[in-house]
């Protein structure tokens, strides 16, 4: 399902200090410096003044690269709703897409870690649907590879896959953070429109039912 909902951490959660892009007020402050010394400066001093606000901007920019392992658990399990939080296990994933334990929980939600080299985008969900995500995410489902969610499907028809009755997972997903929007979505195995009296039409502000009377029928909820 997707619900429309403010999105942010939890009242009191703290605010996350890596940002992707530079804070607005600078960023004016450094260009019109740089045009100011370029009015009045040669070749040579102009380049060097560039290569000074070059590098200031760097380090007024700092990435989620540069995010401590705490940090990226906060973020990670802002997913969820404030009681499951504290218990979650918390994974990473490098650039081969293998996995580390970033945080070992004591409950059955587990949560995946943001991909620093791509907008934010985090997901928690229960154990019970893992192997299911873990093989979508194999299969590239996450970078839009046509036809992954199929072979999932078909591998849970033929049981290979298995689904528990209904399991719901939390997202944030955004440019960054701060500004990231939730999405919930509660898998119903072979869910129709009659049993859920939900429409399969996408609608940002009311529930609505993906691949009904399908193995990965599920509703969403922004």
């Amino acid at each position: 399902m997707v619900l429309c909902k403010r999105v942010g951490c939890p009242t009191g959660d703290p605010k996350p200090p890596s940002l992707r892009v530079a804070e607005p007020s600078r960023v004016p402050m450094f260009r019109e410096v740089f045009i100011k010394k370029s009015l009045t400066l040669g070749h040579g001093e102009v380049m060097r003044s560039l290569f000074v606000l070059t590098a200031t901007l760097l380090v007024a920019i700092p990435t989620q690269a540069q995010e401590s392992a705490e940090e990226r658990i906060t973020q990670a399990i802002a997913a969820l709703p404030e009681a499951l939080r504290d218990g979650a296990t918390v994974l990473s994933f490098d650039e081969n897409d293998n996995s580390s334990v970033l945080r070992q929980g004591t409950n059955n939600m587990v949560c995946w870690a943001d991909d620093p080299t791509e907008e934010f985008n985090v997901s928690c969900f229960p154990k019970s649907i893992e192997g299911m995500m873990v093989r979508r995410r194999e299969l590239g489902f996450l970078k839009g590879v046509s036809g992954a969610a199929d072979i999932v499907q078909e591998e849970i028809r033929s049981g290979d896959l298995q689904m528990p009755d209904i399991a719901i997972a939390y997202s944030l997903r955004g440019r960054r953070f701060e500004s990231a929007s939730p999405l919930m979505v509660i898998y119903i195995p072979n869910a129709t429109p009659e049993s859920t009296g939900l429409s399969t039409q996408p609608n940002a502000f009311q529930p609505y039912l993906m691949r009904p009377g399908q193995p990965m029928a599920h509703i969403m909820i922004f």
